[in-house]
């Protein structure tokens, strides 16, 4: 009797292994079919190949998001203006290329003649002059906190503090607007073709008068010139403008 029972219980085992086995192989078949009608997948997530690790991003610093001005601000012309030709360009975020000449005999208020390029990433930014032989000549590196000064006409390497009223606006050789705007002036002159804006402002106190042509929705310059007492002191003709420039990090790590 033994026997009998263990032989009937080994069947019985049998026979639902078998059972599983057979429901296995139809779920297996099942998958397989999904699988091939784009149903179900297999093969597991895909690994994303564009994300690598070690590769270093194309754009590592935080984004910048300027507080820029609408690229219609311009459409009350004159009185518009007035309000906000002091915050030429509107944005602080961009890539220029620029041929400058001065009067030397100018004092204090007028950067120094050359080519200059200029990327400016908000707070930070980086300055290079170069002479008509197309040798640099000065660079200057600011990481928002410190700058760095190379100066290779006069062999030095100086360090200042931002805080200490080395701003952007002090260094740059843009014209500062913004230094003008409790100035009392004039805009005697204005036009607009397209997206190109000119200006001509008078400062009768200072015997200044500023001649601006520009961009109407970025407020880039296009061209400048100061003349004092009627003679010319400072122009600028801008060469390029980019204002999706990719920064990186490196570009403004100070030594």
């Amino acid at each position: 009797m033994k026997k009998i029972t263990a032989g009937k219980n080994i069947l019985t085992l049998l026979s639902v292994l078998s059972v599983l086995l057979v429901f296995s192989l139809v779920c297996m078949l099942c998958l397989f079919a999904m699988d091939k009608l784009g149903i179900v997948s297999l093969s597991g997530p895909v690994p994303d190949e564009t994300q690598d690790p070690s590769v270093e991003t194309e754009f590592p610093l935080p984004v910048h998001t300027s507080n820029e001005q609408q690229a219609a601000a311009l459409e009350g012309g004159v009185s518009v203006f007035e309000r906000i030709f002091a915050d030429i360009p509107y944005g602080d975020s961009y890539y220029i290329k620029m041929s400058v000449s001065v009067d030397e005999t100018a004092e204090g208020e007028v950067p120094v003649s050359g080519t200059y390029e200029i990327w400016r990433f908000a707070d930070k930014y980086k300055i290079h002059r170069y002479n008509s032989e197309n040798e640099t000549e000065w660079i200057v590196t600011c990481d928002g906190v410190r700058l760095q000064v190379i100066d290779f006409t006069e062999p030095s390497n100086t360090y200042y503090s931002v805080s200490d009223g080395y701003t952007f606006e002090k260094i740059a050789p843009l014209p500062d607007f913004g230094a003008l705007a409790d100035t009392e002036c004039e805009i005697f002159e204005y036009s607009e073709t397209g997206d190109v804006c000119s200006a001509a402002i008078e400062y009768p106190s200072i015997s200044t008068v500023d001649n601006v042509v520009f961009s109407k929705s970025t407020g880039m310059l296009d061209s400048f010139s100061r003349f004092r007492g009627g003679r010319l002191i400072w122009k600028i003709d801008v060469e390029s403008v980019d204002l999706d420039f990719l920064f990186s990090d490196y570009m403004f790590q100070i030594d």
